[in-house]
């Protein structure tokens, strides 16, 4: 099913990425498709953007219903750019992915998958990212594509307007019929992670830090998109630009008055 419709691809893993070529195959049969991907891998760039230098556009060799650009910069260069630049006309959808590994809890905070989501957003396009689980580097690509299927089909087909980012992580199974179901889910508790820096140090007795993320599961709730990816669910987790906070305590502004 081909359609007049536009879809721009982006994500963080870089332009040849496996998921990418996943995301964008499965686009391809609902719209005509416009990948516009970084260079190079751009991971945890959450929203930043490259400034002080100029950016290079390579269009790279199309398949049939996708196009194929690369870009040296970050995931949300790659949508600004991909929308003023390269698509005929603002695309219908925004979709970034699939991501090697998932996006749950307090990673939405630097991710730059979701980073290029929210762009879309930013932009007034319905907007989705996927994310899959991944051990040992390894993803379940079968299920992630059947995934992807399901929610444009479903997004498409019911004309679904949204202006949010739906974060879509799909969990890893030995199969595909072991997949549970799909369901809405709350972000896991900023507790559930903690960052601690491996030290390293080299011949010369230099010290250097690496980040080494680990991952509390007694603190997994119930309800989570953690915990419900554990259980075997796709979780979908909607995710919004305004980051004003409306359960402030206006009392405390008082403090600040001359």
């Amino acid at each position: 099913m081909i359609s007049d419709k536009f879809i721009l691809i982006s994500n963080d893993d870089g332009v040849r990425s496996q998921g990418i070529k996943v995301l964008a195959k499965e686009a391809s049969k609902f719209a005509s498709v416009y990948v516009v991907a970084p260079e190079n891998e751009q991971s945890a760039k959450s929203h930043s953007l490259t400034i002080g230098r100029s950016l290079t556009i390579t269009e790279l060799e199309s398949e049939e219903n996708i196009k194929w650009f690369s870009i040296d910069g970050t995931p949300v260069d790659c949508v600004k750019l991909g929308i003023s630049k390269i698509l005929p006309r603002k695309p219908d959808f925004v979709l970034s992915g699939i991501n090697h590994g998932a996006n749950i809890g307090p990673d939405v905070l630097y991710s730059g998958t979701i980073g290029a989501a929210m762009e879309g957003l930013r932009h007034e396009c319905p907007s989705l990212a996927f994310s899959s689980c991944m051990l040992s580097g390894k993803c379940s690509w079968k299920l992630a594509a059947l995934v992807v299927h399901k929610c444009l089909s479903q997004v498409i087909a019911n004309k679904l307007q949204f202006q949010t980012v739906l974060n879509i992580n799909i969990p890893l199974l030995q199969s595909v019929k072991d997949l549970k179901g799909y369901q809405e889910a709350v972000l896991a508790n900023m507790n559930s992670y903690r960052h601690s820096y491996e030290e390293i140090i080299n011949i010369e007795g230099v010290k250097s830090y690496k980040l080494a993320p680990s991952l509390k599961k007694q603190n997994c709730e119930e309800g989570t998109d953690l915990k419900l990816v554990q259980q075997g669910y796709v979780t979908i987790s909607p995710l919004d630009l305004d980051v004003f906070d409306t359960n402030f305590d206006s009392k405390i502004f008082d403090y600040f008055k001359l």
